[in-house]
């Protein structure tokens, strides 16, 4: 089992080098070629973004009149250096990294698409005697890796009225996480699927907390640079129903797209099957209820910007939650 995993890690991680070295060598829009359809948007190993991939391999965005290159990362602090540094366009992501680009660079990435949200997938794995549940980790040593991990961790402790004050952090790559937690450095980590397929592998580990406790509070995204839109407009129509067409995909041919989608996470069919259970697949129909102005999606956002602890190199203003979503039309609209 060891050595399969190790094996399916280094198919990732090849497969995260030529994808990036793809995208470095892509050319840039030609001036003067109309229209630019082109969509280079960032990803990174989490279930609910392989929809997004399976879209890809059954050419459902060029149905839809797009040139959507995907570029992957191995993590979603990856991902947004790779965004806040104009390196792509659009970026799959949770709605604590797009607030994290405004504060790190004063960017408000704008909304288009929400591909799911947690309900399960984000845990917290902790390792030692003793240790059951959040209210035991008062004290304890805690890996997470940058605000997402100490969002998910607020909310886990939160619910047992504790606070991050209450435990020892540690900035830590989730990548890193199963290895240190094995070591003995860290009592706990912070992770997500499918990193912590691997992180509750360690002997002794125990799930201690799931983000189904906390149900619709951890939503994952599609943002794009608010210029994207100037070119493509409808982008949201267009991104809904490819995002539509892939839903129906894993639906029709449930099998041959685990397959597809567990071999890119280097998972065995039915560990990435048990992944994708605890995401919530947002469908279609439901973008333009998640979206509108007042809508869960500024909901969380609104609840987010009131977080204190921003990792930021400057001192923002609190943000206006609607400048993060485009205006509403169309989506979910049928053909």
């Amino acid at each position: 089992m060891k050595t399969r995993w190790i094996l399916s890690t280094i198919m990732a991680v090849t497969f995260v080098a030529v994808s990036v070295a793809a995208y470095l060598t892509l050319p840039g829009p030609i001036a003067g070629d109309k229209p630019d359809n082109r969509l280079r948007l960032a990803i990174n190993p989490w279930p609910g973004y392989e929809i997004l991939y399976l879209a890809h391999v059954r050419d459902l965005y060029r149905e839809q009149g797009l040139e959507v290159d995907l570029v992957q990362f191995s993590t979603l602090d990856d991902a947004r250096r790779s965004f806040e540094r104009g390196q792509v366009d659009a970026i799959a992501t949770t709605l604590v990294d797009v607030m994290q680009v405004y504060h790190g660079t004063g960017e408000r990435p704008v909304i288009v698409l929400v591909t799911d949200y947690s309900d399960g997938a984000d845990v917290i794995v902790g390792r030692g005697q003793g240790l059951m549940s959040p209210r035991d980790l008062r004290g304890k040593t805690v890996a997470v890796e940058q605000m997402f991990g100490r969002i998910i961790l607020q909310a886990a402790l939160g619910r047992n009225g504790m606070s991050l004050d209450d435990v020892r952090l540690v900035e830590a790559s989730v990548l890193d996480g199963p290895a240190l937690l094995q070591s003995g450095r860290v009592d706990a980590v912070v992770t997500y699927a499918p990193q912590s397929v691997a992180a509750a592998r360690v002997p002794g580990a125990k799930v201690v907390f799931t983000s189904s406790e906390t149900p619709r509070q951890f939503l994952d995204v599609v943002a794009v640079r608010p210029g994207v839109l100037d070119r493509i407009p409808d982008l949201r129509t267009r991104l809904a129903r490819a995002w539509g067409r892939s839903l129906e995909a894993l639906r029709d041919y449930p099998g041959e797209a685990i397959r597809i989608m567990a071999r890119r996470e280097g998972l065995g069919d039915d560990e990435f099957r048990k992944a994708l259970s605890g995401v919530h697949l947002v469908p279609e129909a439901e973008q333009e209820e998640m979206l509108r102005i007042g809508g869960p999606v500024e909901q969380a956002l609104e609840k987010l910007a009131g977080f204190k602890g921003w990792i930021s190199p400057v001192v923002r203003r609190r943000p206006d939650a609607g400048a993060f979503l485009s205006p509403v039309t169309e989506v979910g609209s049928a053909n």
